[in-house]
């Protein structure tokens, strides 16, 4: 099992950034892994991660529509 920290990110709204977080949670925990995503969207930051937890992760994802 792995711990994975990801931050989710879209410009132009929430909808995009939500739907990746929640496709990346289902999946790790699917297939048996950790995983806490923070969600960067036009109305700011939602469940931020912390230094600590970046630190301790065994992979650190990013998916940001540009």
């Amino acid at each position: 099992m792995s711990k994975i920290v990801a931050v989710t990110a879209g410009a132009r709204g929430v909808a995009h950034t939500h739907m990746a977080a929640e496709a990346l949670s289902a999946t790790a925990q699917a297939l048996g892994h950790q995983i806490r995503v923070e969600r960067r969207a036009a109305g700011g930051v939602e469940a931020p991660l912390q230094g600590a937890e970046i630190a301790a992760a065994d992979v650190v994802l990013i998916a940001a529509e540009i």
